[in-house]
């Protein structure tokens, strides 16, 4: 809730910070409608969604960077590796794990966000932000069809465990030899 209340206030077309800021700074002419089309609606979301999840993904990046043996850099060094080639060879193998995990869950919870679209535009304007967990919700709770809702939700459990199985099988790190 906190999140909806931050970027209506930001994003607002009457008295919206941005907005004050674009016309100030003469990049707009008249305030912007963030959410006035389906593009800039989805556009708004998607950006309000990764604000709220790139601390957390921020914080786990680098833990797993944290986790790489400083030693390994040293002796990249001492090979002569460029920075760019210390990452290719040495960090980003070392965050591949790491990487699998986020790819994973972040796609999950990317495709079951309800709270900010629902309290933000609904599904709206023009069904432009109905995701299949608003559509299940508006199915259930405003259309009154639990049978449907219900059949939705199985429909995109098993989607997202097909999604998952697939995900698990082509992009998992290979097991380290030891």
């Amino acid at each position: 809730m906190v999140v909806v209340i931050i970027w209506r206030w930001l994003l607002g077309t009457s008295g919206g910070i941005v907005n004050y800021l674009l016309v100030t700074l003469g990049l707009t002419s008249a305030p912007v409608g963030f959410f006035g089309t389906a593009n800039g609606a989805f556009t708004s979301l998607t950006l309000i969604n990764s604000w709220r999840w790139f601390p957390l993904m921020a914080v786990i990046l680098l833990a797993g960077m944290q986790s790489i043996p400083d030693e390994l850099y040293e002796a990249a060094a001492v090979d002569g590796a460029s920075p760019l080639q210390r990452f290719r060879h040495v960090t980003f193998p070392g965050l591949r794990a790491v990487l699998f995990v986020l790819g994973l869950v972040g796609t999950l919870w990317s495709v079951n966000v309800f709270d900010v679209i629902w309290l933000l535009t609904k599904g709206g304007p023009s069904s432009g932000t109905t995701t299949a967990p608003v559509f299940i919700y508006d199915t259930a709770f405003t259309s009154y069809r639990l049978s449907r809702a219900a059949a939705a939700s199985v429909v995109m459990g098993l989607i997202l465990l097909v999604f998952a199985a697939l995900f698990i099988r082509f992009m998992s790190p290979p097991a380290d030899e030891d």
